[in-house]
């Protein structure tokens, strides 16, 4: 593939294997249970691109619509915001942009060797037509020095990524899911876990993903998840700060995913901070965490999951952010 020998990773790989944060789609990556993590939306044509392995889900190479991710629209190369996405259809891929614009970044320090033998000529536009994007969100001028500029459509337009009142059932409003990268050296495994997420935009959590352990290798509890507004320094051991969001009992095999579909989703408006605390309750079992050494531990375009967590033993029990002792190599 030329895309990894001029710099790229795959679009499901991390910024340590080339690959970028948020990843631009998690089609490559398994979980547990070795199955694909493929979007709800697929089958979807033309959803994601070359870079990655969405050939591998529902939809097949249908999927995949023959891009690298987006191309250079004019202006500073460097800059992000001079890169455009290509036309890919529901919300399968993130800033795919971000692929061809790795590429450049690559090429672009490789010296003397790349510079062309003659004259490149400049892309000039003649018309309107010559910008056409392929984006329906966008108006495309050609403008009178002969440059592009493609803008966001005034109103409502589904396909833009931004959600807009009256898009309740558009892509451009999720659902997202925003999943920290695994802790792969060591994993901390406490009996709860209290961790901070900012809203960027206006969101509403409907769930929370999590793995469960036991020293036996096999794991049976119940899992409460509370939310409280702020962050949850100062209210860590009063329980009266807090709400219970949502709870349900596990069972399975150690390192298994469970995912808890909140029975009170919880709105989180723009610009503000919301603490959640994941613990299970009874016998051995144990919540899996990250060793909080990152932060933010993820994010997107849409909210930041704070990498500080507070680590408890017993139901708003006492907590540490380092806690010897329950480390756990995977």
């Amino acid at each position: 593939m030329s895309g990894h020998t001029l710099g790229s990773g795959h679009t499901h790989d991390v910024p340590s294997e080339g690959g970028y944060r948020p990843l631009v789609d998690t089609c490559g990556n398994r979980n547990v249970f070795g199955n694909y993590q493929c979007s709800s939306q697929f089958p979807l044509a033309n959803s994601a691109t070359i870079m990655g392995y969405c050939h591998q889900c529902e939809g097949d190479v249908e999927n995949i619509k023959y891009t690298l991710g987006g191309h250079w629209t004019g202006g500073d190369r460097a800059d992000l915001s001079s890169w455009v996405d290509a036309d890919l259809q529901g919300t399968v891929s993130t800033d795919p942009r971000r692929v061809p614009k790795k590429i450049y970044d690559y090429v672009s320090t490789a010296g003397q060797c790349m510079v062309p033998a003659g004259d490149v000529p400049e892309f000039v536009c003649e018309s309107d037509d010559d910008c056409d994007d392929g984006v329906d969100c966008t108006v495309d001028a050609c403008g009178p020095d002969g440059r592009c500029a493609n803008e966001p459509a005034e109103g409502s337009c589904c396909g833009n990524r931004v959600c807009e009142a009256g898009e309740f059932d558009c892509p451009d409003c999720g659902p997202f899911h925003l999943r920290p990268e695994p802790c792969t050296d060591s994993c901390w495994i406490p009996a709860g876990v209290m961790f901070d997420v900012d809203a960027v935009e206006s969101v509403v959590i409907t769930g929370l993903e999590f793995r469960m352990y036991d020293a036996s290798g096999n794991f049976a509890a119940a899992v409460e998840i509370y939310e409280a507004p702020g962050p949850y320094a100062g209210k860590a051991e009063d329980p009266s700060s807090w709400s219970l969001a949502g709870s349900s009992a596990y069972s399975g095999v150690s390192w298994d995913r469970a995912v808890l579909a909140l029975d009170r989703p919880v709105f989180v408006p723009a610009g503000t901070k919301r603490a959640f605390y994941v613990t299970a309750l009874g016998g051995d079992a144990r919540v899996v965490a990250g060793k909080g050494t990152g932060d933010p531990t993820a994010e997107s375009a849409h909210l930041v999951v704070r990498g500080t967590a507070r680590y408890t033993e017993g139901l708003f029990g006492e907590g540490t952010t380092e806690p010897d002792g329950q480390g756990c190599s995977t």
